[in-house]
């Protein structure tokens, strides 16, 4: 998991702890069992609320939260961990109360005589609904995340579904306000779960109506569309009041409504012309059928620009790796050192293929030449690979150097892995992390 993620777990833990009244340790030891299940279901419950809201507050798309993580991409990497970590948590607290059941009719629990509720009383009616709003968003929120990890389903239909998550936050909001323990309301814990709450509802309703990220889109139509080979789709597009952007962002891109936004990094230096071009590789249902739909003229919203891969570092040199379509960002960072013709440090570029295509190896040649950078290229079809011995070799000075890296995944720990075990420092290794489902 991400490292903010173990943060926020920690924090709300704390609360959640030192907010838990110590009747467990003051009860005959005969009570004690029912009383630790008690604080279990508790918060679990707090938990899951609070974490829920927290995911959906990082689902507005927050210009400051995403500097503070690092971009878009890390953002909707900590906004995906919090929400599978919210619905585990809830998912526990159902199984919990449902085991206290199954415990008691077989004698191996025993509740108090004594033992009452401890929601707050003005909520009383209210808590036979509530119980039907989260037993029923449980089952809901728990279908929603098989179709987020079955990749088989196409993107379109999670997207679709995904938009069921604020109603059913909203749900969880009851349920959580009226069991609430009435101890948590006069200690830290419930203040804090109602900010949260109260936050995550209004992400919720802005959310539901479209508001999130309306700001920052942009209308324009398509102007050219060609294929470039190796399965990559050239889009050129021709945006109205497109402020620009830095060389190494992307965009979420909509160029049918039915379908929404998808996430392409942008292939072009910023001209202050309105022009941006995208490099779409055909990975799924929807960007194979893309070379057949798009015409020129055909109507795009561009939302953006996202991310923080930037190629900015203090370092003396840089190392650029590009995987595959991965190798978007370093043309758009090309095209933006040969126009800018001025000095900036030694740049390698290793673009990794499977399959190398002669039309796109002339054009990035030309484009390293202009832009004074030094091109290697890898083709895996040749038995070719790029491992971190070879690295080390062909820059020597690499340990003077950051390093930005753009291409599959399991590649980039890898080399990650390799280079800051020989020393690297693990903030100068720079990885986007395009997984938004």
């Amino acid at each position: 998991m991400h490292r903010y993620v173990y943060v926020l777990l920690a924090a709300l833990s704390a609360a959640w702890i030192s907010s838990q009244p110590l009747t467990a340790l003051l009860t005959p030891a005969a009570e004690r069992p029912w009383e630790f299940y008690v604080a279990l279901l508790h918060g679990s419950g707090y938990l899951s609320a609070t974490l829920m809201s927290v995911a959906m507050l990082l689902a507005l798309r927050g210009p400051r939260l995403e500097a503070l993580v690092g971009g878009l991409d890390q953002l909707y990497r900590v906004h995906r961990q919090v929400a599978l970590l919210a619905i585990g948590l809830g998912a526990t607290h159902y199984a919990l109360k449902l085991a206290s059941k199954a415990l008691r009719r077989s004698g191996l629990l025993a509740k108090p005589e004594d033992a009452k509720s401890l929601a707050l009383q003005i909520f009383e009616s209210w808590r036979p609904i509530a119980k039907d709003f989260a037993e029923w968003g449980l089952y809901v929120a728990l279908a929603l995340v098989a179709v987020a990890l079955l990749r088989r389903i196409p993107y379109r239909y999670f997207a679709r579904l995904h938009r069921l998550m604020p109603i059913l936050f909203l749900l969880f909001v009851v349920h959580s306000v009226v069991f609430m323990p009435s101890p948590f309301w006069t200690a830290i814990a419930g203040p804090l779960a109602a900010l949260l709450m109260l936050g995550g509802t209004v992400a919720a309703i802005l959310s539901l109506s479209g508001w999130i990220g309306a700001r920052r889109r942009t209308l324009g139509e398509v102007s050219e569309v060609h294929p470039i080979g190796l399965g990559v789709l050239e889009v050129h597009a021709r945006l109205h009041g497109w402020k620009g952007h830095q060389s190494g962002q992307f965009a979420l891109v909509t160029f049918d409504p039915r379908e929404g936004a998808h996430p392409f990094t942008i292939a072009s230096a910023w001209q202050g012309d309105g022009q941006v071009r995208f490099g779409i590789k055909s990975l799924g249902d929807y960007t194979r059928t893309l070379p057949s739909r798009l015409r020129a003229g055909d109507p795009i919203i561009v939302e953006g620009p996202y991310g923080r891969f930037d190629f900015v570092a203090e370092q003396a040199r840089q190392i650029w790796i590009a995987g595959g379509i991965g190798l978007t960002p370093f043309v758009a960072r090309l095209e933006a050192l040969a126009v800018a013709g001025g000095k900036h440090p030694p740049v390698d570029l290793f673009y990794c293929t499977r399959q190398v295509d002669a039309d796109i190896v002339a054009r990035l040649t030309a484009g390293a030449a202009a832009a004074g950078v030094c091109l290697h290229v890898i083709d895996s079809s040749r038995g070719d690979s790029l491992s971190v011995e070879r690295l080390l070799a062909e820059v020597p000075a690499w340990a003077e150097a950051s390093i930005w890296f753009c291409g599959p995944t399991a590649f980039g720990l890898a080399i990650r892995a390799g280079l800051t075990a020989r020393g690297l420092a693990p903030g100068a290794f720079h990885q986007e992390a395009f997984e938004f489902r």
